[in-house]
């Protein structure tokens, strides 16, 4: 193992690792052998359900999951790019190991590896009978050798990948910001959502909207979310593989001020609720001055609101059922409940899944 440290010391890449329940010994290890500031650039280990939630931006489902370690190694691989800006990954590892309290589930690891060129997750399984001491050393030999592999190191009989999703010039591009959109087309009309999953209601605002404004409507997903974790080239596989054969553009806009720059004109689809966040100072570092200065953006550069209403509390929100700025309001057309109405929602469908 000392050894596979060393190559990883003397390889072409450095990395941040985040490791939460299992494995941490692997940080410890990377850092016994010498030349260690040629590859490790930041080791985390967010232990806590706090820590971790705050390491990720969001408080994940499940601590030890292939989830949770992509969002892990995600975070990573952006931080990672914050401190350097040659070639670097993003591991995250996360584990259930022997404890002193009852836990359901399995004993078991998952280590996730983000890079510019692949998003990837292992996965090892743990016998319940062996030690919590032994699970530790089997998980930082593991995260070991999986970093080892993702810098290009020959590692024999390593496991395959439990999930692998290569990312196309266009998504990479759009990852390290090289690029703001994944397609230079321009639209009369953008409809900006997670669509996690998209449903039969998204559809039809779809639908709705372009006969509003005659003119073909483009999903727009962006990358990097003001209140979710960035998303990982298996997630835009799986949005793009749900949209299939419909106008689709993933983009770096996080904000209606951002998206606004990158589609001049635009008509955006909006939800009651989305309109109601896009006039919350929160969004806007707490300011009303910036605000107000966002929302005169939209209407010098001719973008209006198209406002779908939605089931809340058992009752349905329209725009006349909300209060917003005078200016925001100005810039909104509302679709009336009797043309649209669809009570279903993508956290809903998620959580029937689950």
């Amino acid at each position: 193992m000392q050894n596979v440290i060393q190559q990883i010391h003397d390889a072409n890449g450095q990395f941040e690792i985040a490791v939460a329940g299992g494995g941490t010994s692997a940080i410890s290890k990377l850092l016994e052998i010498s030349g260690a500031s040629r590859s490790l650039l930041n080791g985390v280990i967010p232990y806590s359900d706090s820590a971790l939630t705050s390491y990720l931006g969001t408080r994940p489902a499940s601590a030890c999951s292939d989830t949770t370690a992509r969002l892990m190694a995600t975070r990573a691989f952006h931080n990672a790019r914050k401190l350097c800006s040659t070639h670097v990954i993003g591991i995250g590892a996360t584990a259930a190991l022997q404890t002193d309290r009852i836990r359901r589930g399995a004993d078991q690891l998952f280590v996730a590896v983000q890079s510019r060129h692949a998003t990837r997750v292992y996965h090892l399984s743990l016998d319940k009978q062996t030690d919590r001491i032994s699970q530790e050393r089997q998980c930082a030999e593991f995260i070991i050798l999986i970093i080892a592999a993702s810098l290009d190191i020959d590692i024999p009989d390593l496991p395959s990948p439990s999930q692998e999703q290569l990312g196309t010039s266009e998504w990479q591009a759009l990852l390290c910001g090289d690029k703001l959109a994944t397609s230079d087309q321009q639209f009369k009309g953008v409809f900006p959502g997670a669509f996690n999953p998209p449903h039969q209601g998204h559809v039809r605002m779809k639908e709705i909207a372009e006969q509003h404004l005659g003119a073909t409507v483009a999903f727009e997903i962006s990358a990097f979310n003001v209140d979710k974790p960035p998303l990982d080239y298996i997630d835009l596989a799986e949005r793009q593989s749900h949209l299939d054969g419909k106008s689709l553009v993933f983009t770096h806009a996080a904000t209606f001020l951002e998206k606004s720059a990158l589609f001049p004109g635009a008509a955006f689809v909006v939800g009651i609720d989305t309109l109601t966040r896009i006039d919350d100072p929160k969004y806007y570092g707490h300011s009303e001055q910036a605000k107000e200065a966002a929302i005169k953006t939209f209407a010098d550069g001719g973008h209006h609101f198209l406002v779908f209403g939605r089931l809340s509390h058992d009752n349905f929100l329209s725009l006349t059922d909300v209060e917003i700025s005078p200016a925001l309001r100005k810039l909104c057309t509302s679709v009336p409940e009797s043309e649209f109405r669809e009570d279903i929602s993508s956290s809903a469908i998620r959580s029937d899944y689950l």
